[in-house]
């Protein structure tokens, strides 16, 4: 059987209750973890080096918020300071920093630390 069809097994046998002992429901779980991988993720912050040349020469837009960060500094001031033609900043609820109160409309703003829209 393949992984994926050992994951969707368990979810349906645990949500329409037959995996109602403990001991199947244990197996099953225990099929389902199986199945993550085992490589950590990588987030594209951390793939610089691949994507700065791509990017030199190049207007760019980022749509990022608070959690794009590279180690304690902003994605938006690491492309800034290293001379990223970044033209625009759009960002979700709570804005790009984090610092919008949620549901706060962010308009149209221009951010006081680099100076991009």
């Amino acid at each position: 059987m393949t992984d994926i069809f050992r994951f969707i097994r368990f979810f349906v046998s645990v949500a329409s209750g037959q995996a109602a002992d403990a001991v199947a429901a244990r197996n099953l779980l225990s099929d389902a973890i199986s199945l993550v991988p085992k490589e950590s993720v990588r987030v594209g912050t951390t793939d610089t080096a691949m994507y700065y040349p791509r990017l030199a020469g190049e207007r760019v837009t980022l749509l990022a918020n608070h959690t794009s960060m590279i180690g304690e500094r902003h994605l938006i001031d690491i492309l800034h300071a290293r001379g990223f033609d970044v033209t625009a900043i759009f960002a979700p609820e709570h804005g790009f920093r984090g610092t919008a109160d949620p549901g706060e409309h962010m308009g149209g703003s221009v951010d006081a630390a680099t100076g991009i829209p």
